[in-house]
């Protein structure tokens, strides 16, 4: 599902500490071991936020905005594994994310970043419900969801 260039060793990411190590494949999550095997992997400059107040799509990037953040774009497998540990023990079935239905696709929403393109391979319908034309993270299945904008859910977003 996701492309990585370059290989994993503890010193890849200065001042970041591994502290879950598994690696993902169609068969599923594998535990590994971290001070031995090489993977491919990603340096993250920002960090993530959990906001643990309810809100509706709408509310959750303005609150977001007005403290000079944005709701996450779930554009890579470091992402996602980022936001679902971020996310632990919230009681919440759904994070919202910045992933929006408009004039007709879906789009990242993130102000941040240069392509608004979703360009991630998610199963997103090309034609939601009325109304449900807003991203979210399933807490349960680890898979982008639409959801109703009206929802209140939690939120992950990129800590200021």
């Amino acid at each position: 599902m996701f492309l990585f260039q370059h290989k994993f060793t503890l010193n890849s990411c200065p001042g970041l500490k591994p502290a879950i190590c598994v690696s993902h494949d169609k068969h599923g999550w594998h535990a590994q071991d971290c001070n031995k095997d090489a993977f491919d992997f990603s340096c993250f400059e920002s960090s993530l936020k959990l906001v643990k107040e309810k809100k509706t799509w709408e509310e959750a990037m303005q609150n977001c905005r007005q403290q000079d953040s944005e709701l996450i774009s779930v554009t890579s497998e470091p992402t996602l594994i980022r936001a679902l540990q971020t996310s632990r023990g919230v009681r919440m079935e759904h994070l919202w994310i910045s992933l929006r239905h408009l004039a007709g696709s879906w789009l990242w929403v993130d102000r941040n970043r240069n392509s608004y393109e979703a360009g991630v391979d998610v199963a997103m319908p090309n034609c939601p419900d009325a109304g449900s034309h807003c991203g979210a993270l399933s807490l349960r299945s680890g898979y982008l969801v639409n959801l109703d904008l009206g929802i209140s859910a939690e939120v992950v977003k990129h800590a200021a």
